[in-house]
């Protein structure tokens, strides 16, 4: 009895390690296939295009044009000579060159170092940028000899003065007195004239001998109606000897005698007599007409 419980002890024990052996089997892992990540989201970009950037120049600034400015027509500066107490009349042309118009009145400033009265002066014309003006200005010379500057700048109204400079320098000539007749033969005539152009000058008897022949300012003279002999002489007032024995090569013409204030001249008239004259002084009056003041000498003796 005891024996068949033993041998069924033993199938029992064998049939547990069978069945054990089978469920380990069971139990074993089966190979399983991995499942793929998920794709991370790639962000799509779409790619800038490449520019190649277009060369540009740099714009030029376009020139300002101020708007007070001024042209004056030369000269700017006025040289004149006139003797004490005479009248005197000076003009410049102005154009416009600013971008702003001159309105009315225009007047004429005085600007520091001015040592010469004039008259106010004053116009009513609108000049437009482009436009021209007239500044004419008469005044007075001193009473005192010497030289003085006058100095202005124009002035539209409401408005600083435009920045131009009109500057006039005039000497003002001492009076020349009647000069004495000098030792030697009769003096035949001796006087001081002021001639204008146009005026014929008679140094002694019978036909003229100059003219005051007027082409412009820069183009003016004593010039001959006959036969007329003229030489320089650097003194005043001259013995007869001394234009007597002068050296008379040609038929000189006193060209530009506005320049020539104070020179001397020996002289031959068409009669032949001797003589000699002085330029005085050069002048232009309140009718833009220049003049001559001229001191002459004949002596009565003629040159053979």
């Amino acid at each position: 009895m005891v024996k068949k419980m033993f041998r069924f002890r033993g199938v029992e024990v064998l049939l547990l390690v069978l069945a054990w052996w089978l469920a380990a089997c069971s139990a074993a892992p089966t190979a399983t296939t991995p499942t793929a990540l998920p794709t991370a989201a790639v962000e799509q970009r779409t790619a800038i295009p490449s520019v190649t950037p277009t060369a540009t120049s740099t714009p030029t600034a376009s020139p300002t044009v101020p708007c007070w400015a001024v042209q004056v027509a030369e000269p700017a500066e006025i040289v004149a000579q006139a003797p004490v107490g005479a009248a005197v009349e000076v003009a410049w042309q102005v154009t416009n060159t600013g971008a702003c118009p001159w309105e009315p009145p225009l007047t004429l400033v005085a600007l520091e170092g001015s040592d010469l009265d004039a008259p106010p002066w004053e116009s009513t014309q609108t000049v437009p940028p482009g436009g021209t003006l007239e500044v004419r200005v008469a005044l007075q010379a001193p009473a005192t000899p010497g030289a003085y500057t006058a100095l202005w700048a124009l002035r539209p109204a409401h408005a600083e003065p435009v920045p131009q400079t009109l500057t006039l320098h005039l000497e003002a000539l001492p009076p020349t007195p009647t000069p004495t007749p000098t030792p030697g033969p009769p003096v035949f005539v001796q006087r001081q004239i002021d001639v204008v152009p146009g005026k014929v000058i008679n140094f002694d008897d019978g036909y003229g001998d100059v003219a005051y022949n007027f082409n412009g300012f820069e183009d003016q003279g004593l010039g001959h109606t006959g036969v007329v002999f003229f030489t320089p002489i650097y003194y005043w007032p001259p013995d007869f000897a001394d234009c007597y024995h002068a050296n008379y090569t040609k038929k000189n013409a006193i060209l530009n005698p506005q320049y020539q204030v104070g020179q001397a001249f020996c002289y031959i008239t068409n009669e032949q007599r001797v003589g000699a004259l002085r330029i005085d002084g050069y002048y232009v009056d309140a009718q833009s007409t220049p003049h001559l003041v001229l001191t002459y000498i004949t002596w009565n003796a003629k040159r053979k």
